[in-house]
């Protein structure tokens, strides 16, 4: 009998914190963030290098659940090209608008979503032979997911892995931030 009392009791409680997970809603203020972290680059002839990527991002709420999410990080490509003779450098600017759905409370939450965005390329490379200076501009298919955390009222953390589709392999990353709810 007290084995099944407790089976019980563990089951309203997981049933309990399930149901009111459905309930909670995220924040539906304005979040502001900043974020650094580690990409590695994707292209049609194979991964390319990797680099740090930091920019920011603003989220915007639309619906209980649901948010814009405008994201623009920036991005330098120059390791493992270097030669005596020559040099490469690349930098990549994205700029990802996404709608993310949010599941969670105003404390801590999880995000999930993705979009379409550009991707601005410019490309520099420099040898005895010949040198070149080239911008391009791609259209470009990305995902994200994450978490984030209120620290106080209105400070924040935000964690998130990306992937970004412009080549035939995608670039891919992490980043964390702080941020500020309005």
């Amino acid at each position: 009998m007290t084995n099944n009392m407790g089976m019980f009791v563990l089951r309203m409680v997981v049933m309990s914190g399930l149901m009111s997970g459905l309930y909670a809603e995220p924040p539906r203020s304005i979040e502001v963030f900043g974020s650094a972290g580690i990409v590695k680059f994707g292209q049609d002839e194979g991964w390319g290098g990797s680099g740090a990527v930091y920019g920011g991002s603003v989220m915007l709420p639309i619906l209980p659940k649901l948010a814009i999410d405008m994201d623009v990080v920036t991005t330098t490509d120059d390791s493992g090209r270097e030669t005596v003779q020559s040099d490469f450098s690349q930098r990549r600017t994205l700029v990802s608008p996404s709608l993310l759905y949010r599941f969670g409370t105003e404390r801590a939450y999880g995000f999930v979503g993705g979009g379409a965005g550009a991707v601005f390329e410019r490309s520099r490379a420099i040898t005895p032979l010949y040198s070149y200076d080239q911008s391009e501009t791609f259209w470009s298919v990305h995902w994200r997911g994450g978490a984030v955390a209120a620290l106080g009222t209105r400070l924040l953390i935000r964690a998130e892995v990306f992937s970004v589709h412009h080549y035939l392999l995608p670039t891919i990353g992490v980043r964390a931030g702080a941020g500020v709810r309005f």
